[in-house]
């Protein structure tokens, strides 16, 4: 069974100098961008020039800081084989 990474995502209480610190270090660039309502939050996809890896970077409008453990973030994988996955995982104990 084959996952592939979809993308990773990442909390930023300051999305512009998260912004330039990607593209700065890592030559990563924004392939899309989904602001919601002003009071709400923005999500943020970056990737490599090869666009084989992106990261999604959220960010809070409400101005709150993150503090360890405060927010969860994820890891995204896709697979053809759903119903396979599903069914390790749960073998796993991980639904």
């Amino acid at each position: 069974m084959k996952f592939r990474s979809i993308h990773t995502c990442i909390y930023t209480d300051n999305d512009k100098e998260s912004i330039k610190f990607y593209e700065d270090a890592l030559n990563m660039h924004i392939t899309r961008r989904k602001d919601y309502d002003e009071d709400e939050f923005s999500l943020i996809y970056m990737a490599t020039e090869d666009g084989a890896y992106e990261l999604e970077l959220t960010f809070n409008h409400d101005g709150r800081k993150y503090e360890h453990g405060s927010y969860y973030g994820h890891m995204a994988f896709k697979t053809k084989e759903f119903e396979k996955a599903y069914n390790l995982h749960k073998k796993n104990g991980n639904s």
